[in-house]
């Protein structure tokens, strides 16, 4: 019994700071240190199979540089489960900010992943820089590079973006019945 708890309590020192097992994929390596993506500096991947890797010992990661979501979900899962676009940091949007697939961006993702001016355009493809959000901008005034920016529209007429098309036809439209 007491070679149990001995064994246990070195068990204990040994995985003490490591991280949570992750998946990493790659077509050419079977080996975690291959298959995972660059771990900040001080980090070492280990494990195997792809689907059993860690971080050995979490608090040895030195810098924020080179984070991913594998190393977030494997060291920084309460301070973030993906890593944000810049790789510096580990943030919570619902997905991940490098790797989307088909997912749509919202105001909120794109605020964590990359800053606070950051805001989904219109259809929800991508990140844009505005002055505030394409779909909710309560009482923030458009401006034409706001209007391109989340609808791909260059004018504002009345706090509405329009494309220049239809603008030009209505100014021509107004100026001929005056």
């Amino acid at each position: 019994m007491k070679a149990l708890f001995f064994f246990l309590a070195i068990l204990q020192l040994i995985f003490a700071g490591s991280g949570q097992f992750v998946t990493c994929s790659s077509s050419s390596s079977n080996n975690c240190v291959s298959a995972c993506p660059t771990a900040p500096t001080g980090c070492i991947w280990q494990g195997s199979p792809l689907n059993n890797c860690f971080i050995t010992d979490c608090s040895l990661c030195q810098s924020s540089a080179n984070t991913s979501d594998q190393y977030c979900q494997s060291c920084s899962v309460s301070s973030g489960k993906y890593s944000n676009a810049a790789q510096t940091a580990c943030v919570n949007p619902q997905y991940s900010c490098t790797n989307r697939g088909s997912q749509l961006w919202t105001d909120s993702d794109c605020n964590q992943c990359y800053n606070s001016s950051y805001f989904a355009n219109g259809s929800g493809t991508q990140c844009i820089q505005s002055s505030a959000s394409c779909t909710n901008r309560g009482t923030q005034v458009w401006t034409s590079q706001d209007c391109l920016s989340c609808f791909n529209k260059q004018a504002v007429v009345n706090n509405t973006c329009y494309s220049k098309v239809i603008y030009i036809s209505l100014a021509f439209m107004i100026s001929m019945l005056l």
